[in-house]
């Protein structure tokens, strides 16, 4: 299995809101929040890999998965601020999402130039 198929902030994300409903405690003094604001950096750590070299297909699918992801966690945590039932392990879920939403596609950009920079042969001296 492939890890770029596997959609790591949606997973982190669907694990969040399982916590939520099942009114665990996610602050930062609690074991599950402890534990939700490590998985939050692993995920980081992984989506981060996963966008150094991709396809065009996968580009697309990541990007419309960011946005899924971002529009989600959002409505999200509008919601627990509105309800005045916010906590520390939500925070980091939501930078996670947003991080992951510009990082992203910055690292894919610049792998791109990387690429085509090295299919031209560009910035490796004279050719002969």
């Amino acid at each position: 299995m492939k890890l770029n198929r596997i959609p790591f902030v949606l997973l982190l994300i669907l694990i969040w809101i399982g916590l939520r409903m099942a009114k665990v405690d996610v602050s930062a003094g609690s074991i599950a929040g402890i534990v939700l604001m490590v998985l939050c950096f692993i995920v980081l750590i992984i989506e981060f890999y996963k966008s150094a070299d991709i396809g065009l297909r996968t580009f697309k699918i990541e990007m419309a998965g960011t946005v899924l992801n971002t529009v989600l966690a959002t409505y999200l945590v509008s919601h627990y601020v509105s309800a005045n039932d916010i906590h520390t392990g939500d925070v980091f879920v939501m930078v996670v999402v947003l991080v992951d939403a510009w990082l992203g596609p910055v690292a894919s950009f610049a792998m791109a130039l990387r690429n085509v920079s090295a299919n031209l042969g560009v910035g490796h001296g004279p050719q002969s």
